[in-house]
């Protein structure tokens, strides 16, 4: 299991300011880190410019395959 430092994208940091998620953002590296623990993936650095909801980046399964890690804050939107 590997994991990147956990840069934070603009678009994420503008948002979450804005809607008043910063201390969500606080919980990424830690989110981040249990989840590749847990499913045993390779974490990349986040996809750019990024979302505006969640903290998005490219993974790979132990076993090779290509996967995306996508951890959001709860939204009316996303939901569902």
């Amino acid at each position: 299991m590997r994991v990147t430092p956990f840069p934070l994208p603009d678009n994420l940091v503008t948002s979450a300011r804005r809607y008043g998620y910063e201390p969500w953002l606080a919980t990424i590296p830690d989110t981040v880190s249990q989840l590749a623990h847990r499913w045993d993936i390779d974490v990349g650095d986040p996809f750019r410019p990024g979302g505006h909801t969640a903290w998005v980046a490219p993974a790979r399964s132990a076993g090779g395959a290509d996967l995306v890690l996508k951890v959001a804050w709860r939204h009316p939107e996303g939901e569902g």
